[in-house]
């Protein structure tokens, strides 16, 4: 069995449970969704997973997951959205389909970055939101250091992250810092959630970003 294959198992076990404790995670979402909803216009979301970022989406936006439980589990949040079974390395639309494309909490689970990003080009939106996480800062290095073979968990460096978005045809780049709770909304208060909210008010060290990008037509190795 290839790794694609497990990882889509991973997420077809996980699918119910996935994503219910309030992690980072669910700050992206309410933040990639906030950004989103100011964008007219079709919306796609790249690995819609379970749904929960989706209902922070218009009723009718898509959904794109490769796992079939996550979708199901989407359809009960989000009856009005439209689901589609495809994988992120090979999008099933047409160019110009979309006016903004949404892909939160899924590249750092897998690591192509640049296959991704060259599909999403295909698709010529006006908006791309995007976040990615920041190996700068101590938490996400140490996790990444210690991510499972089976789901990995790759973290970047800022500039590097913009640079595979400006290679890609990406650019006016809008940051969102994604500051951790100062008590973890899981367990209250601890001296480690403490620590890791101070060091996410330094600007380059919070642990994710949501970036809003615009397509700019073609991609530096194009150009």
């Amino acid at each position: 069995m290839d790794k694609s294959n497990l990882q889509i198992d991973f997420f077809d076990d996980v699918a119910t449970e996935y994503g219910r404790q309030w992690t980072i995670e669910e700050e992206v979402r309410i933040t990639a969704g906030t950004v989103a909803k100011k964008y007219e216009g079709r919306i796609l979301e790249i690995g819609c997973g379970n749904g929960r970022t989706l209902q922070n989406l218009p009723v009718d936006s898509f959904g794109m997951d490769f796992s079939k439980n996550m979708l199901m589990c989407a359809r009960k949040r989000n009856p009005l959205s439209r689901l589609v079974l495809a994988d992120a390395q090979k999008i099933p639309f047409k160019k110009q389909t979309f006016n903004t494309v949404v892909i939160v909490n899924v590249i750092h689970l897998f690591g192509f970055y640049d296959k991704v990003l060259e599909e999403v080009a295909t698709l010529e939106p006006k908006f791309l939101i995007v976040d990615f996480r920041n190996l700068m800062n101590p938490v996400v290095f140490f996790k990444s250091l210690r991510s499972r073979s089976q789901v990995p968990y790759k973290a970047i460096m800022p500039w590097k992250w913009l640079g595979i978005l400006k290679k890609n045809g990406f650019g006016r780049f809008r940051l969102f810092r994604i500051i951790r709770p100062l008590s973890d909304p899981n367990e209250g208060f601890k001296v480690r959630h403490a620590i890791g909210y101070l060091i996410s008010m330094l600007f380059w060290l919070a642990p994710s970003y949501v970036v809003a990008a615009e397509y700019m037509g073609g991609t530096e190795k194009n150009d």
